[in-house]
């Protein structure tokens, strides 16, 4: 697929664990997002597994505290050549992720370029390889706006919850 100069974010399209093919604007629309990078090869305990186990942790809390169904989830993989769907299932189940329409793991079928500079991505390549990076997370707005960033080595659970709960009752009380 060609390259189209100045391709806006909302058209890249995403594959999710289960092949299932939809645009970032499609999925990333209508609530707000809590989004987390990660890549299966990452051999850092601390870093992506752990991201995701945070990442399960955190679908549990929405769960407690009945924010289900009004906040997506997700995580991209900075490794998109390598982390086919059945690979992405298999990286989040084992570690307590929970799959749905509201909460998927994704990898980029086009669009990683456009993909890392808007979020300005803390990743390096060497090759085909990632070799550093930072742990990113980020909540973003009901039409998939940046809103909150953390980048941050270890990102706390409540906090991530109530700067999205803030989102929510600001999207609430905006009518």
């Amino acid at each position: 697929e060609e390259h189209r100069k100045g391709a806006s974010i909302t058209d890249i399209e995403l594959e999710d664990q289960d092949g299932n093919t939809l645009t970032y604007g499609t999925f990333f629309n209508g609530k707000p997002s809590i989004v987390v990078l990660f890549y299966t090869r990452c051999d850092n305990p601390n870093k992506c597994s752990l991201t995701i186990t945070k990442l399960a942790r955190l679908q549990k809390a929405l769960v407690e505290q009945r924010l289900e169904g009004l906040l997506k989830t997700a995580a991209i993989t900075y490794d998109p050549e390598y982390d086919l769907p059945p690979t992405l299932k298999a990286y989040g189940g084992n570690r307590g992720v929970a799959f749905g329409d509201n909460d998927r793991i994704f990898r980029t079928r086009n669009g990683l370029r456009e993909l890392r500079e808007h979020f300005q991505l803390g990743v390096n390549f060497t090759e085909s390889t990632v070799n550093r990076h930072r742990i990113e997370l980020f909540i973003l707005d009901s039409r998939g706006e940046i809103a909150v960033t953390f980048t941050r080595l270890q990102w706390d659970i409540q906090e991530v919850l109530e700067q999205a709960k803030a989102l929510l009752s600001f999207r609430q009380g905006a009518g």
